[in-house]
């Protein structure tokens, strides 16, 4: 594969992954549950890939397993942080520009966890998109629940560690069928549990209503919305990341927050406030500030482990 399809890859998975939130939200209104958003693309794509994979899906080195076990934590953190804010009148919108405060994050684990110092460039981003969140949150009317919000900007913290997981995956020529049925498989167990027990206190967040099977058209739907925004988008991006660096790969996935704004106010109707726009241009700039200076900084080398 060359260069110009890697680079093309990520565009259409960024693409991609800008309907994902949106398409959350009409799941919502046609009243899917969020437990059933979460279990059953997270058990449609195991049960698809079971078929190709075979014995391979346990052909696994015990650094893939480490990788893979870090993907699926994160993903679990994102998955809550992109589709609960729905349920709590959070707009697509807010959600997405509260998802891109992962830089905030990733500095401050490298800080006080990694014993790292923050670069000049880097406090600056830190000032300009923790000022985007304040100008999101405490100027004017606040849109959605606290809980909501706070969840929101928890998948900034899954988001922080996403990229990393992918990029050393896929370069290290592990599997991206085996690396996704597991991180589908392991991240919907938790939730059909939750299902299980908390179904009757929330039908709206915990409901397993589908599995009635009442509704045909939504297993339609969610069929679709498994393989194209699930299994397409997430194969486009790791195949990309084989050869497009991660630092570029994260530029490239801002359009998935472009196109998620878009959609929210074209179709979904909803306004967006003063607040909103400029909070949500500083943390955009901010992402592409960071991106854009950390680019010319010497990429350190990673270690390799053995394809699996």
């Amino acid at each position: 594969m060359s260069l110009k399809q890697s680079y093309l890859f990520m565009v259409f998975a960024a693409l991609i992954f800008g309907g994902q939130v949106f398409s959350g939200k009409l799941f919502e209104e046609a009243g899917v549950s969020f437990v059933e958003l979460m279990i059953i693309p997270g058990f449609l794509l195991p049960i698809g890939l079971i078929f190709f994979l075979k014995k391979d899906i346990f052909k696994l080195t015990p650094l893939a397993v480490k990788y893979i076990a870090i993907y699926i934590s994160t993903c679990f953190l994102i998955c809550i942080g992109q589709y609960a804010p729905l349920y709590m009148g959070v707009s697509v919108s807010l959600t997405l520009l509260l998802m891109y405060t992962q830089p905030i994050w990733t500095m401050l684990f490298s800080h006080f966890f990694l014993k790292r110092k923050l670069q000049s460039y880097e406090l600056f981003v830190f000032l300009l998109i923790v000022s985007g969140v304040y100008t999101l949150l405490g100027i004017g009317e606040l849109t959605g629940s606290v809980l909501g919000i706070i969840l929101a900007l928890m998948a900034g913290i899954g988001l922080s560690a996403e990229v990393f997981c992918a990029e050393k995956l896929s370069q290290n020529h592990v599997s991206a069928s085996v690396t996704y049925f597991w991180l589908f498989l392991m991240t919907a167990i938790p939730f059909l549990i939750i299902g299980l027990f908390l179904s009757d206190y929330n039908p709206d967040l915990f409901g397993l209503n589908m599995f009635n099977f009442t509704r045909l058209d939504l297993w339609g739907y969610m069929l679709i919305f498994t393989f194209i925004s699930m299994w397409l988008g997430n194969f486009l991006m790791f195949r990309g990341f084989q050869k497009v660096p991660a630092l570029h790969g994260g530029l490239i996935l801002l359009l998935e927050l472009v196109v998620g704004v878009i959609l929210d106010i074209t179709i979904l109707k909803t306004s967006l406030t003063w607040n909103m726009i400029l909070g949500g241009s500083m943390i955009l700039t901010g992402n592409v500030f960071l991106i854009y200076y950390a680019s010319r900084k010497k990429p350190i080398e990673q270690p390799v482990f053995e394809e699996v």
